[in-house]
């Protein structure tokens, strides 16, 4: 799915994308990229407030499992099944969350796996920096379940 395909998509079919304003930076075969603007998604403190900080994290993930699983032969239900999330320093600028494409070996047994037994589990990182420095820090498990 192109950048703004996945964009149209997030807004359609989970509303709080469209309420949060998040954009689709980067949706490629090096990762996806999501971002939304700190005005609307702050604190009473005036920074990034946490809840919007895991969801974009966690959307990353969701939507970089839905990237990998997308041309395969069949149709598949994308999940979050577990994460952990640091919250390293405050985020005082635009909320940029980075998903970067694991190893390519992982993802081969991630898809073979899938392509078996209908279902597969991959983790993802993800990553929320600030002024050059790493603010948020988050790890998840996303199943690939055949429809």
């Amino acid at each position: 799915m192109k950048r703004q395909e996945l964009e149209t998509f997030l807004h359609r079919e989970i509303p709080l994308t469209s309420a949060m304003e998040i954009s689709v930076l980067r949706s490629d075969d090096t990762g996806i990229t999501l971002s939304a603007p700190l005005a609307i998604n702050k604190n009473d403190k005036n920074t990034a407030f946490a809840g919007a900080l895991a969801t974009l994290t966690t959307l990353s993930g969701w939507a970089l499992t839905s990237l990998i699983v997308e041309g395969q032969s069949d149709d598949f239900n994308v999940v979050a099944s577990k994460s952990q999330i640091e919250y390293l320093r405050p985020v005082t600028t635009e909320i940029v969350a980075y998903c970067d494409m694991p190893e390519k070996e992982l993802v081969e047994v991630f898809l073979k796996r899938l392509g078996s037994h209908g279902k597969a589990r991959l983790n993802l990182t993800a990553r929320i920096e600030c002024n050059g420095a790493k603010a948020v820090s988050f790890s998840g498990d996303y199943y690939a379940l055949k429809k």
